[in-house]
């Protein structure tokens, strides 16, 4: 930013509630992993509708919908079993894997990640609702290697890519 002469503000608060925000207050919204730390997505679309000008961009990524709770431990010798239905709004909680700290985990434990499985019809419908269009989805993760040892983060994103990146773009 200071390279371009551009100031930030920065801003904490809840994603479902943008009120300090102006309505059409940006042209671009880009919410990087945190949709699903929330139990319902259609607040936030509603919300990023509101604050969004018309023909703006939204960017999120959040967990793919079929791989959240899914972890590389789970390698049974044949695959990565489902075992978590596939619910909306259903609390997937546990301990995050080791990649996640990059070998530094915190001093002081904290209760494991509090995450919620947002269907894949709650977020395109969500995103339909609020009068957001899709114009580009990517399957992400690691670089899905299948000759990675199993029970690894790179071999269980060659078996189902663990996010989803949404372009979308709001036209009223």
């Amino acid at each position: 930013a200071a390279h371009y002469g551009l100031t930030i503000r920065t801003e904490q608060g809840d994603m479902r509630d943008l009120s300090r925000f102006e309505a059409a207050a940006f042209d671009l919204v880009q919410q990087p992993y945190s949709l699903n730390f929330v139990p319902e997505a259609r607040p936030v679309f509603r919300e990023v509708a509101r604050v969004l000008r018309a023909g703006g961009v939204y960017w999120f990524n959040c967990a793919n919908p079929f791989a959240l709770g899914l972890m590389a431990a789970d390698w049974d010798g044949r695959g990565y079993p489902l075992r978590r239905p596939y619910v909306q709004g259903a609390l997937i909680d546990g301990a995050d894997e080791d990649w996640i700290f990059r070998g530094e985990r915190p001093a002081e434990a904290f209760s494991g990640p509090r995450e919620y499985r947002h269907t894949l019809s709650t977020l395109i419908n969500g995103l339909l609702e609020n009068s957001f269009v899709l114009t580009h989805l990517i399957e992400e993760g690691f670089t899905p290697d299948l000759s990675a040892p199993p029970g690894t983060p790179d071999h269980i994103a060659a078996i189902i890519p663990p996010w989803l990146t949404f372009w979308t773009r709001l036209q009223p």
